[in-house]
């Protein structure tokens, strides 16, 4: 074969590898990105999840002490030491919530990147890292 094909042939066989290089690593960080993102969905659920249930707690919470107030109005003596009680409870349920919101906040204020992974800001129109959009 002549010399000049040969090198060709080389050229473009490097070039290949090269390519095959740089999609496979490309690949493999989008792959990484998907995979943060679905654990990021899921953390995201499961706090959401914790908010419900803790919201169904204060609603009955309040219905109980609803019912002590109304029974305290009807004449029955309400126990001091169980109201306050429920009341601890109640604020600290509250303190939970607002917890959870904060950390629900900071999953979404990151954008990250599909290509690299990086967190940016989440205003970002594209990635800092690779200059990918967003």
């Amino acid at each position: 074969m002549d010399q000049r094909v040969n090198d060709l042939f080389h050229r473009m066989r490097a070039s290949a590898e090269r390519l095959a290089d740089r999609t496979e690593e490309v690949t493999s960080r989008a792959v990484d990105a998907a995979g943060k993102k679905a654990t990021d969905m899921v953390e995201s659920t499961r706090i959401n999840m914790k908010i419900y249930d803790l919201n169904a707690d204060v609603d009955r919470l309040y219905r109980e002490i609803g019912k002590m107030l109304y029974d305290t109005h009807l004449g029955e003596m309400a126990d001091q030491e169980l109201v306050q009680e429920k009341l601890e409870k109640l604020d600290e349920k509250h303190r939970e919530i607002e917890e959870l919101r904060e950390k629900l906040n900071d999953l979404k204020a990151a954008a990250k990147c599909p290509v690299c992974g990086k967190e940016c800001k989440a205003g970002d129109t594209f990635c800092s890292e690779c200059g990918a959009k967003l």
